[in-house]
């Protein structure tokens, strides 16, 4: 039997993440700084990363990039009117499918990663978690994959096939599936 593993990303795969952080950059960009920046056009930059939406932003409004991240991620943090937490179909395939191995690779701070997925239950589901902390270089740089990868010792002759799960259906992607929700996810493994 083949072993399988799944390398999660977190926010936007695993923890439905980005409708606060849109409203977040949305409260600040077009209630504080009273800017007329449409939804989808913040949204288009922060799927491409929130350090480079910010770095946009800030330049077109002139305010400080490190001020402005900061306010953003306040807001963030405070915010509880929206919802924010794991897809349940992600949760459901975590707990359930016991043949798969999972691990984690994230941009976020370990503290929030492992305070929101010890929130859920399902830190111990995770054979290996790479967050900021440990100082790879962010994605793409493939060094944080290549570590998780070096534990996985089945299937590598022939390389590994990614899956990128695109709920938004706004970026085009170079991944050998796309999927727009977790139940896809079954089919495929």
């Amino acid at each position: 039997m083949e072993e399988k593993n799944i390398i999660w990303d977190f926010d936007g795969t695993l923890y439905d993440t980005y409708p606060r952080i849109l409203d977040s950059f949305n409260k600040i960009i077009n209630g504080k700084y009273n800017q007329n920046i449409f939804i989808n056009d913040l949204l288009d930059l922060i799927l491409i990363d929130t350090k480079y939406c910010a770095k946009i932003l800030s330049e077109k409004i002139n305010v400080n990039n490190t001020i402005l991240l900061n306010e953003i991620r306040k807001h963030y943090e405070t915010n509880d009117e929206i919802y924010e937490g794991i897809f349940p179909q992600a949760m459901e395939f975590i707990t359930k499918e016991n043949e798969v191995k999972h691990f984690l690779v994230t941009h976020r701070e370990r503290k929030s990663t492992l305070e929101k997925l010890e929130k859920e239950n399902i830190v111990n589901y995770f054979k290996k978690i790479i967050t900021k902390d440990d100082n790879y270089p962010e994605k793409p740089d493939p060094k944080s994959f290549i570590s998780i990868i070096s534990d996985i010792l089945a299937g590598k002759n022939s390389g590994i096939k990614t899956i990128f799960f695109n709920q938004y259906e706004k970026v085009n992607n170079i991944a050998d599936y796309v999927i727009n929700d977790h139940d896809t996810l079954k089919k495929i493994l």
